[in-house]
């Protein structure tokens, strides 16, 4: 049966991300539970990506193996805040991490020989994306969100639009929280596009398509947002918004630009 009504059904995924995040926010806010506002993008994120693609200890399908990488970015992002060195090494094992379990978590040395490409394309994604958004703060996290989901949806995905809503709908009901990890939503993020860029199956072969490209919108427009922040320091407090905000525009307006000229819209 729907809870929802039938407009909203199909954005289930972030609402429900967002629903949960906001939930455990309050929840730290109100049990002063520090543990649970830094876990509260990540619980969503699991939430949003389980209400459409399922959990289950061995997934199937890229979809379905998100939820339960969102649960192993908290876990990895709340031993890496007790950690005083060696922060690096725990992020590149992280991406070591979620790229081996998105390339169907091989246990053998046949299976690591025959998936290592999408293991490195997966490890390559996050790190990436880990390195680039860093420490963000929720406007640049939401805005390199919402600027993938663009972006496949210029370039004609389906369902990857709507998954990829999802880090930045959690990271919005995070936002609540009095202490807010952004880790698991960055590597949330970075899964997401790495799962986008492998399903489309042209990277590992080493082609390069137009899912590929589109998938390197959070990182394009996390590095326009640190390019803009110093020019609008003049907005004060809403400067990290206002640049989070047009290289959002930017880069949306490029993606779709993009994919006229190619042919695609």
């Amino acid at each position: 049966m729907r809870w929802l009504p039938a407009p909203l059904e199909s954005w289930r995924a972030p609402l429900i991300a967002l629903a949960v995040a906001l939930a455990a926010a309050v929840a730290a806010r109100v049990l002063r539970a520090r543990a649970s506002g830094l876990a509260a993008g990540g619980l969503g994120m699991a939430a949003g990506w389980a209400a459409v693609a399922g959990i289950a200890l061995m997934p199937r399908s890229l979809p379905a193996r998100l939820p339960l990488l969102a649960l192993g970015a908290v876990a990895g992002a709340l031993v890496l805040a007790r950690l005083r060195r060696g922060r690096r090494a725990g992020l590149i094992a992280l991406a070591l991490l979620g790229g081996w379990w998105l390339a169907g978590a091989p246990r053998t040395g046949a299976g690591l020989r025959l998936d290592w490409p999408a293991a490195a394309v997966g490890a390559a994604w996050i790190g990436a994306t880990a390195w680039l958004l860093g420490e963000a703060e929720a406007p640049v996290l939401i805005a390199a969100s919402l600027a993938l989901a663009a972006a496949l949806h210029a370039v004609g995905t389906t369902a990857w639009p709507l998954l990829a809503l999802v880090p930045g709908a959690a990271a919005l009901g995070a936002a609540a929280a009095p202490a807010v990890e952004s880790l698991p939503g960055v590597i949330g993020l970075g899964a997401a596009a790495a799962a986008a860029a492998l399903a489309a199956g042209r990277l590992t072969h080493g082609r390069l398509g137009a899912v590929d490209v589109a998938c390197l919108a959070p990182l394009a427009t996390a590095w326009l947002a640190g390019r803009l922040l110093p020019r609008l320091r003049g907005l004060r407090g809403a400067a990290e918004l206002g640049s989070a905000l047009l290289a959002l525009l930017l880069v949306a307006l490029l993606a779709f630009s993009a994919a006229a000229l190619a042919g695609l819209r």
